[in-house]
């Protein structure tokens, strides 16, 4: 005789479930929060105080419109042109912004950006902080090379090209915020005199060239080469024979 079972729910499944759908949403309404200049940490903490369930700390309308303000900084802010390093090893961004979003910058290029031998995407927000420049440095995902690079390891390699960098930015001193974080998801904040030795002697960020003088090399090459003066004046070499 087959006697019925009683299915039992399958807990951890219920549990990732309830995460994903109410849990980690809220979260993510209540951390954007933090990233505006403005930093309206009272907006969350209320909305989270009288919640009675993630679903509400989820629909708060001010944690939507942190987020929606957020999103439109970062939008406008990410078409921002990289640099590259001499090597060809990292990517640089440089953008000027009050808000915390160089991270979320940083992580979208990082998926994104390709090229055979990038291994980091860096962003560096000149305007976070006044009179510091903030950095947040990620893994390029694109590259497969890239998922043995250690960025910590990458970025005191870096420092450790010239001695004036090795004594700024490798000394044991808790007051030099470089290379912190883990070795997918690194970064710090340094004066911008620093920063600037960094990426110029350290990075070796080379500059992009100026706009037009790749047309202006097209323009060169497609002139003609026979044109009616190579006819009518006479080589060098002719000219010093005679």
């Amino acid at each position: 005789m087959i006697t019925s079972q009683r299915r039992t729910p399958r807990k951890p499944f219920l549990k990732r479930y309830l995460y994903l759908t109410h849990v980690s949403p809220s979260g993510i309404e209540a951390k954007e929060a933090r990233r505006l200049a403005e930093c309206p940490v009272q907006i969350a903490w209320s909305t989270i105080e009288s919640a009675k369930r993630p679903q509400d700390v989820a629909s708060s309308e001010g944690l939507h419109a942190a987020r929606k303000l957020i999103a439109q900084k970062v939008e406008q802010h990410t078409h921002t042109p990289p640099k590259f390093s001499k090597d060809g090893r990292f990517a640089l961004l440089t953008i000027n912004c009050p808000d915390q979003i160089h991270p979320v910058i940083a992580t979208r290029w990082a998926g994104h950006l390709k090229s055979a031998k990038l291994e980091a995407i860096g962003v560096a927000n000149t305007g976070y902080v006044p009179g510091r420049v903030n950095f947040s440095v990620r893994l390029a995902r694109r590259n497969p090379l890239a998922k043995d690079t250690n960025l910590i390891e990458l970025l005191k390699e870096y420092a450790s090209r010239t001695p004036s960098l090795k004594e700024k930015l490798l000394t044991e001193n808790e007051d030099i915020h470089f290379a912190r974080g883990h070795r997918e998801a690194s970064g710090g904040s340094l004066d911008p005199e620093v920063w600037e030795e960094f990426i110029k002697d350290g990075l070796e960020i080379l500059e992009r060239p100026v706009a037009g003088d790749a047309k202006k090399r097209k323009q060169e090459a497609e002139k003609p080469k026979n044109t009616l003066d190579r006819f009518f004046t006479p080589s060098p070499k002719k000219v010093k024979n005679n």
